[in-house]
């Protein structure tokens, strides 16, 4: 709905998302499409489900499989990933065989996946776990934080939420303690 109350894009659609880089994903059913402001369909999709646009890639799924189309709907990088959460300052974290890593738009592995969880990253810094700690490594890959807390929360206005030994803890990129629950 536009500011004068008017569906500049018809109501034909199951489900309609938000706008992302200039499109929005719609579906009927199981068929999946991207539309423009207009409400033309712009990509058709042959997958199980797509997902929004960061940094000009969409995450797509297939058979539980997870891969990148670019804007023309061309797969760009291919179905081989078991999670995804799509590209956030140059590179996605994804998960292959049980460990997560990140890759470039190459699609070439920047950090190994040798992780049991990880999260996007932010600010130059990513939350990453190994066993039942989470810590938090740089753009190189290398521990900034090591393995510690229980609970996190991505970086944003220079903080991140923790957890650790139950208590809420705001840090900076330097694991300095900004805040604490007393």
């Amino acid at each position: 709905m536009d500011k004068k109350g008017n569906y500049p894009i018809a109501l034909k659609y199951e489900n309609a998302f938000s706008f992302s880089e200039e499109v929005a994903r719609v579906n009927n059913g199981d068929k999946w499409k991207y539309v423009n402001s207009k409400g033309n369909e712009v990509i058709n999709c042959d997958f199980d489900c797509v997902f929004d646009f960061h940094e000009g890639l969409a995450q797509v799924m297939k058979n539980f499989k997870y891969g990148f189309i670019d804007k023309s709907g061309n797969l760009v990088i291919g179905l081989e990933y078991d999670s995804t959460d799509g590209f956030y300052e140059d590179v996605a974290n994804v998960k292959i065989d049980e460990k997560c890593g990140y890759i470039n738009k190459k699609d070439e592995f920047v950090i190994d996946p040798i992780f049991d969880e990880a999260l996007n990253f932010s600010e130059g810094r990513a939350f990453v776990k190994i066993k039942d700690k989470w810590g938090c490594i740089d753009k190189s890959g290398k521990f900034v934080l090591k393995p510690q807390f229980d609970d996190v929360n991505n970086f944003c206005n220079g903080a991140a939420m923790v957890i650790l030994d139950d208590k809420y803890i705001y840090i900076d990129k330097d694991g300095k303690r900004i805040w604490e629950e007393q």
